[in-house]
């Protein structure tokens, strides 16, 4: 995930090397990097000539190799706080990912890990999200009995308060949280053996609904899920939206590429 936080475009489009920063998710842990290069190409709007374009550099600011219990998995920014997942896939350590780490993030970026929420009964923290207005921090988990999706009050960002859970037996891979006429919904891609796509109604956050459920054939899994700019399906209460919901994934057996 980077997000550009200095620098411009060129009329190519591409991102000029002014120092912008974003952030990194890595297996071991995340750090702050700078955004030393971006893209080749020249200024005149044109392809930029023939030549391959020169390569991206990466420089640590701060942060990094600070998760040593687990692997890491998704990450979240929001304001002066971060959270990030933990893969249980494969053990570290003989440790799998039942934890979402909190970090605190100075003016510039560098992160603090201050504490941990541990989730029993689960092996695998996939995607995480806070909610635009700060007020919720939504994940999915795998790998377990207590599999599914969980909401939690970020009242005091440092310490997330449990509100609500939904366990799901095969559990979730996605979780991907969007604002559609005047509701808060989550996407959820439920894994094989019984994949679907789930959409929870998380409005009332003590109080998680399932609003639709959507099959898809055995033999698939979704991957990833996005929202852009509502749902193309009307919903229990909601209008029907003139915008589209989409999912990404593979046949079971397959390794697709995995968004971390």
């Amino acid at each position: 995930m980077m997000a550009a936080a200095a620098g411009g475009r060129g009329s190519s489009g591409c991102l000029r090397h002014t120092g912008a920063i974003g952030r990194l998710a890595g297996v071991a842990g995340w750090a702050l990097v700078a955004l030393v290069s971006s893209c080749g190409g020249g200024d005149s709007g044109g392809p930029g000539g023939t030549d391959p374009p020169p390569g991206s550099s990466f420089q640590i600011q701060a942060g990094g190799n600070n998760v040593p219990d687990r692997f890491s998995s998704d990450l979240w920014v929001h304001g002066s706080w971060a959270y990030t997942g933990t893969w249980g896939g494969a053990p570290r350590n003989g440790v799998r990912g039942d934890v979402v780490k909190i970090w605190s993030l100075d003016p510039a970026g560098a992160p603090t890990l201050v504490d941990s929420l541990k989730i029993p009964g689960i092996s695998t923290v996939s995607d995480v999200q806070v909610t635009a207005d700060g007020a919720l921090l939504v994940f999915s988990a795998e790998r377990g009995a207590n599999a599914g999706l969980y909401v939690y009050d970020l009242s005091n960002p440092r310490v997330p308060v449990l509100l609500d859970s939904a366990l799901v037996a095969d559990g979730l891979h996605t979780a991907t949280v969007a604002e559609i006429a005047g509701h808060r919904y989550v996407f959820a891609a439920r894994n094989p053996k019984t994949p679907a796509l789930v959409i929870y109604d998380i409005s009332e956050p003590t109080a998680i609904a399932v609003s639709a459920t959507v099959p898809i054939p055995p033999a698939y899994g979704i991957h990833d899920t996005f929202v852009r700019e509502g749902w193309r399906s009307s919903l229990p209460g909601t209008r029907a939206s003139s915008s589209t919901t989409s999912a990404t994934g593979s046949r079971a057996g397959r390794r697709p590429g995995r968004r971390r």
